[in-house]
């Protein structure tokens, strides 16, 4: 389209929406033509709250992922932990399975993930404290809030050992300095970065 020659091409797309396209066209908020060249086949994934049965697989999954990626060695979860896994709404799928297991692992401190490592009742995974206050506004000023307030609460369960608050977070010691004082995180005296 828009070219005086034409140009073979040998792609395939995939493509993946939250909404209902073909509601979409008939209400005239997504091109009909578009439609048509995406929707060859067709793969309904239905929501984690449907499949709760595939919740176990994933927490492995994730685990051996984070793992890898936070070089930690968590061997899964206990009973009471999963009970509680398999419980949650999760109306963000798996991106929200993955975060809360995420958060685990940074608040643990052990082998296995337990409840207490968990968002539980009105902590459940979704915006909190000043996070949720900014939550209706621009996106700049949440992410700020989340990760003002993410970092506060590693902080916390790590009794403020930034060596290792840097390290799970992936910074250096210096970054998380800088970090802390963009976000107003109170710096004390032996928190000050060597210079």
């Amino acid at each position: 389209m828009g070219s005086s020659s034409p140009m073979k091409v040998d792609v395939r797309i995939l493509a993946a929406t939250n909404r209902d396209l073909k509601k979409e066209v008939e209400a005239g908020r997504f091109r009909e033509d578009l439609y048509y060249r995406l929707n060859v086949i067709n793969i309904n994934v239905p929501p984690l709250r449907d499949r709760r049965e595939d919740i176990p697989l994933l927490v492995e999954y994730l685990l051996q992922r984070h793992n890898a990626e936070m070089k930690q060695s968590y061997k899964g979860t206990d009973n009471a932990a999963m009970k509680i896994l398999m419980s949650l709404p999760w109306k963000g799928n798996i991106r929200e399975l993955d975060n809360v297991l995420e958060r685990a692992m940074i608040l643990g401190n052990g082998d296995w993930i337990t409840p207490e490592n968990l968002p539980q009742g009105e902590e459940a995974p979704g915006p909190q404290g000043e996070f949720r206050q900014a939550w209706s506004g621009r996106l700049k000023d949440a992410l700020r809030a989340y990760e003002k307030s993410y970092i506060e609460n590693v902080l916390k369960e790590t009794s403020c050992d930034r060596t290792r608050v840097a390290k799970l977070l992936g910074l250096s010691r210096s970054s998380l300095y800088r970090k802390m004082e963009h976000l107003g995180i109170p710096l004390n005296d032996e928190s000050q970065p060597s210079q």
